[in-house]
């Protein structure tokens, strides 16, 4: 299957707001570190230890707090191992998704897409047909994943880079983005997708439910949310 990575936890003096959560729950895990097997050094998701705290309202409650600190944190915060990290991982969902758009499931994934809606901003990897862009990051995200080598977070069993890069690359077609931009996006997205599914740490899997269909949305739509300039509050 899938490249597998293995994760570790590290605690930083600035909390995301994960942080009260995994105290009260026994985990460190303010930080996810993944690193391939055989790798000289492991990767930092996003990095805890140059976040900005976060003003707190009394009872705010931690969409909104989650919200905020999506949209606050700036490219310059990331460490340059996660920007390594994260335009390999763009690449790698681009080679995917070309390399799964030839397969029979391929086909019929841009055969449903383009039936769903033709025309808009955003393309298809591999044809260059165009449609709108939610359609267009679900085909390209299923593509990514059509041979099975698209990476993956041991804990959570969420394969979080396809639907976010998918997603990050069909928003950049309607709207002017940088690649600065969509790689902090991306960063934040994939953080996000793995620590909603640590939850229940393969639970979700072994009772027949995808994980990645389950809480790499969560991560797109804060991704989206950032993108698209949307107010956290809101």
């Amino acid at each position: 299957r899938g490249r597998r990575f293995s994760c570790r936890a590290a605690l930083h003096e600035r909390r995301s707001p994960w942080h009260r959560w995994n105290a009260q729950e026994g985990r460190c895990a303010t930080n996810l570190i993944m690193h391939a097997p055989g790798s000289p050094a492991p990767i930092c998701v996003t990095s805890s230890a140059r976040r900005r705290p976060s003003k707190r309202a009394p009872g705010k409650v931690l969409a909104t707090r989650l919200a905020e600190w999506a949209s606050g944190l700036t490219f310059d915060e990331l460490p340059a191992d996660v920007v390594a990290s994260t335009r390999l991982r763009f690449l790698d969902v681009i080679g995917l998704s070309l390399a799964g758009s030839v397969t029979a499931f391929g086909r019929s994934t841009r055969a449903a897409a383009l039936a769903m809606a033709t025309g808009g901003p955003s393309r298809l990897l591999g044809t260059g047909e165009r449609t709108i862009a939610p359609v267009a990051a679900f085909a390209n995200a299923a593509c990514a994943q059509a041979l099975e080598f698209d990476d993956t977070h041991n804990e959570s069993i969420v394969h979080m880079s396809s639907p976010s890069v998918a997603a990050a690359l069909a928003l950049s077609e309607t709207r002017p983005v940088t690649g600065r931009e969509a790689i902090a996006a991306v960063a934040i997205g994939n953080e996000i997708s793995c620590r909603v599914g640590v939850v229940a740490p393969g639970q979700f899997h072994r009772r027949g439910f995808h994980p990645t269909g389950l809480f790499a949305p969560f991560g797109v739509t804060y991704l989206a949310g950032r993108l698209l300039g949307l107010d956290p509050a809101t």
